[in-house]
């Protein structure tokens, strides 16, 4: 997975990032830091994006329902968290509030 950074100042979920799942070992690395008073989580699905079930369009958001990361659950500050088992794709949601989540996400490893 390429580093990634985004921001977030709106209430709901910003688009999926999609890591190399198959790299051994798994480790993600997210941080974030938070401008003013939001609460907002980080959640990722272990659902696959790219084997089609009837749908048009790929990738396609997952079928069910994303997995809050405890760390990251309900947040109000900058922080940062790993997850080290292999997901397919990860997210941040701004919950609520006035401000905004600055997002930095980067996966260690070596792709052959």
């Amino acid at each position: 997975m390429t580093p990634v950074q985004f921001t977030i100042s709106a209430p709901g979920s910003s688009n999926w990032v999609m890591p190399t799942y198959s790299i051994s070992p798994f480790e993600l690395q997210i941080v974030t830091t938070v401008t003013g008073t939001v609460s907002y989580n980080v959640e990722y699905t272990e659902d696959d994006f790219f084997t089609p079930s009837g749908c048009a369009t790929i990738p396609w958001p997952p079928a069910g329902t994303p997995t809050v990361v405890a760390a990251l659950s309900a947040s109000t500050t900058s922080a940062s968290t790993s997850i080290n088992f292999p997901v397919r794709g990860w997210r941040v949601t701004l919950v609520s509030g006035t401000g905004s989540v600055k997002v930095q996400g980067a996966q260690a490893g070596i792709t052959n």
